[in-house]
């Protein structure tokens, strides 16, 4: 069973083909052979249908054919139809010092390629290049079209170096393949080390090509210099937009919180007056409640008070006087000294305490007196602190709200004049893109002449040759198609005749039958 390793590496490898083929794709067309572009197909059907075993192989395979494919012309193993059987291990063309034409070596032959044959691969090379060249040329029509090439020019160095680098990184993966694959003996050892060689050769020779390369993408970002600077020109405009967005945006945040903030300080401190007022409130019923459970006792006192001394007069003072009146003897005696003695001691110990009670509800009530007024007196207190901190927290967000408000102001300012400066500046940057436009027209236009200038009369001849064939062809099929055109036209008319009599013959026979 596939792990899930292996399926994250297959999915790579399959985008690594997905992108080798949309870089082949641009460049079919420069094929000129119609043998090359079937091999090419006949590869490019076959490499989509290789196994998962066979992928890495597979985006080798597709890296050199889209090498070779932008070249323009197919070298081995690419000139021939591909095997129906397992993909062999590839070892890529090696390249000469002279030229960029490739070559494999063959273990049959083995045979050494001179220098001379190298020069006139590279001067017929260049005599093709050279043609075809001439031959692009002619299309300068498809140029005038897109006039932005030349900021394109940056990206196919770049792409060319990364190229180069892929080739020196195929190599690569090709020795180390070739030195894991085959076992160790010394002619496979000799060739590995003229293989060493001569990719070495071939890379220094790269390596001058991408310091040339890298000379050009110099020259050519001059030219970019100034469309960057602009660039950079409007992203720090647009960074500083951006940052007055942001700041007014904290600033609005900032007002929220401390709005919020201010709406629960207030909440808080009504929470804590209501709690505050609802404690007094308790605490004054509590103190009302213990004063009348006092003055009722009192009254309860008072009441038995009275009614003792009633008690005592009706026990003591009618019969002592009835004995006074009845015997004087009797009135004079100790005994009833001694019991009114008593009784008026007991009458001083119940006023006292009366007294002493009215004192303690005297008292009482002054204490609630005290407290009440402090009560009031501290609500009034905490009442003037909550008013002093709300006017100043008014005051500081007023004060805050002003400050931004003046701050908006001024970035609505600033917004203003930055739309003045970005319009201008669009304005500038318009008529310069205007101007660079109308000179590339010119420098394309003198190209052009140029080219028609430069061009030789035999093609001129096989031109007008090519257009007067051409013509007579499209005369001749215009003929051939009007005369189809009157066939076809005659056998419209035939079949249109026919049905018309057709329906004359039907008609009358079913007025017959209908009549019937």
């Amino acid at each position: 069973m596939p792990t899930e390793k292996d399926e994250v590496e297959v999915v790579k490898l399959d985008e690594i083909f997905k992108d080798n083929l949309a870089l082949i794709r641009p460049h079919v067309c420069s094929i000129k052979s119609i043998k090359d572009a079937n091999l090419c197909r006949l590869w490019l059907e076959r490499l989509n249908a290789c196994s998962a075993e066979e992928k890495v192989m597979r985006n080798v395979y597709v890296s050199e054919l889209r090498c070779q494919v932008e070249a323009g012309i197919l070298n081995p193993p690419f000139n021939y139809p591909p095997s129906d059987g397992t993909l062999a291990p590839f070892i890529p063309a090696v390249y000469n010092e002279f030229d960029d034409t490739p070559y494999q070596e063959d273990d049959s032959s083995q045979s050494d390629v001179s220098v001379t044959t190298l020069c006139q691969l590279y001067h017929d090379t260049e005599e093709e290049s050279k043609l075809s060249a001439e031959a692009s040329l002619t299309d300068v029509s498809e140029m005038q079209t897109e006039h932005g090439e030349w900021l394109q020019l940056q990206q196919q160095y770049e792409e060319r170096i990364a190229a180069d680098q892929a080739v020196i990184n195929r190599y690569k993966q090709a020795l180390t393949f070739f030195l894991t694959s085959q076992t160790p003996n010394e002619e496979g050892m000799n060739k590995i080390m003229q293989l060493e060689n001569m990719y070495e050769k071939k890379i220094s020779v790269l390596k001058l090509r991408i310091k040339e390369l890298k000379n050009q993408n110099t020259n050519l970002q001059k030219n970019l210099e100034n469309l960057q600077r602009s660039r950079e020109q409007e992203k720090c405009d647009n960074c500083d937009w951006n940052s007055l967005f942001e700041e007014i945006s904290n600033l609005k945040t900032k007002l929220a919180d401390v709005q919020s903030s201010k709406d629960t300080l207030e909440e808080n401190h009504r929470e804590v007056l209501f709690h505050y007022q609802r404690e007094m409130a308790n605490a004054l019923c509590h103190l009302c409640q213990r004063l009348n459970e006092a003055k009722l006792r009192n009254r309860n006192v008072e009441m038995k008070l009275q009614v003792a001394l009633d008690q005592l007069e009706n026990l003591f003072v009618q019969p002592s006087k009835e004995k006074l009146a009845h015997t004087t003897e009797d009135c004079e005696c100790t005994e009833n000294k001694n019991q009114v003695h008593d009784v008026n001691s007991k009458l001083m110990s119940l006023k006292s305490l009366i007294a002493l009670k009215n004192e303690e509800v005297k008292h009482l009530e002054a204490v609630l007196k005290t407290h009440c007024f402090k009560m009031q007196e501290e609500v009034n207190f905490i009442k003037d602190d909550l008013k002093v901190v709300s006017e100043k927290k008014d005051k500081k967000f007023k004060a805050k709200v002003t400050e931004l408000q003046k701050v908006v102001d001024k970035h609505c300012r600033m917004k203003a004049k930055l739309l003045k400066n970005y319009n201008n500046k669009l304005c500038y940057m318009q008529k310069e893109r205007h101007l660079e436009v109308k000179g590339l027209e010119l420098q394309l236009h003198t190209q052009r002449a140029e080219i028609v200038a430069s061009l030789s009369r035999d093609k001129q001849k096989e031109l007008e040759v090519m257009v007067e064939n051409l013509e007579e062809r499209y005369k001749e099929m215009l003929l051939e198609t009007e005369k189809k055109f009157m066939r076809r036209q005659e056998e419209d008319q035939k079949r249109i005749s026919q049905l018309e009599a057709e329906l004359s013959d039907h008609l009358p026979k079913k007025h017959m039958s209908e009549s019937q």
